[in-house]
């Protein structure tokens, strides 16, 4: 506690000898998504929100701020004979899922002069983010053919609501990185997102989504998985 008082004091310092050490702002972007479960494809979301830097002194700075970002992935597979609820799947299983946070970064930056009006940034550190809303679909369109060798159509559209129905635990947080330019009070920054958490809920089969959806997982029935988020960033920043 007494290294992290002294941090702060010597940072106080190097900021009151430069002006007003806090800087804010807004940024907004694009993102694309995916997720480390097998089968699934990037998906396509977006970023806003506000910024806030601490100066540190010696081009050093804190980096944080609050956003609405989505993530997510989306996959489409053909099976035959997969193992289902009542018997045999034969088909096509499409699925997509977008998943809305509200997202706090924490993190350690330098900033590179390279003219009076230029910069070049670094930043890592980590988030924390609380799953606000979620909004999917799983589609099957085939034929299950039941233990007595029956065959029936298999044709309909399931849609996620809630995190608790996609099988999907709500809370997230994860390591993060970034590189930017800065002109003037304009940036724009590309960063990277890790998720460390398996967001994978209860198994499929204690699931009481199971054999109607199957989860967020309907594409890999026949084998366990972990969805942990990772998300690429492309944003435009301005500072007030």
């Amino acid at each position: 506690m007494l290294f992290v008082c002294n941090v702060f004091l010597v940072s106080s310092v190097f900021a009151q000898n430069s002006g007003n050490p806090w800087t804010f702002g807004v940024k907004a972007g694009m993102n694309l998504s995916n997720t480390t479960t097998d089968d699934y494809d990037p998906k396509v979301g977006f970023n806003i929100g506000g910024t806030v830097e601490y100066n540190l002194g010696h081009n050093f700075f804190l980096g944080s701020g609050l956003e609405f970002t989505t993530k997510g992935a989306k996959a489409s597979m053909n099976y035959t004979d997969l193992d289902f609820v009542d018997g045999k799947y034969t088909g096509r299983i499409k699925n997509s899922l977008n998943l809305m946070y509200l997202q706090l970064p924490l993190t350690v930056g330098y900033r590179l002069p390279v003219s009076d009006n230029l910069n070049i940034t670094f930043r890592a550190g980590g988030y924390v983010a609380y799953g606000l809303t979620i909004r999917g679909k799983c589609k099957y369109n085939g034929i299950v053919t039941e233990p007595d060798g029956e065959k029936r159509d298999w044709n309909f559209e399931i849609k996620y609501k809630s995190f608790d129905y996609a099988n999907i635990k709500r809370f997230d947080f994860g390591l993060l990185g970034s590189v930017g330019v800065e002109f003037n009070k304009f940036s724009v920054n590309l960063g990277y997102e890790y998720g460390l958490r398996n967001l994978e809920g209860m198994p499929l089969e204690n699931n009481p989504s199971y054999g109607q959806s199957g989860g967020y997982n309907s594409l890999d029935y026949n084998k366990s998985s972990k969805w942990k988020n990772m998300n690429a960033t492309l944003s435009v920043g301005y500072k007030f």
